[in-house]
């Protein structure tokens, strides 16, 4: 992450999401929330089990 330049972030994302047109950045910020949800319901299912 630290070698992608700030050019490269504000680029635009070569995929369209609901006809809309975003920056890498913004998708890769995106994704990362994306990933802690899911991580949260692992969680919370893990917690369930082990009760």
């Amino acid at each position: 992450m630290n070698k992608i330049s700030p050019e490269a972030l504000s680029a635009t994302y070569p995929v369209t999401l609901r006809d809309e047109a975003f920056s890498i950045e913004f998708f890769l910020i995106h994704l990362h929330a994306h990933l802690n949800y899911h991580l949260g319901q692992i969680n919370y299912l893990r917690r369930l089990i082990e009760s």
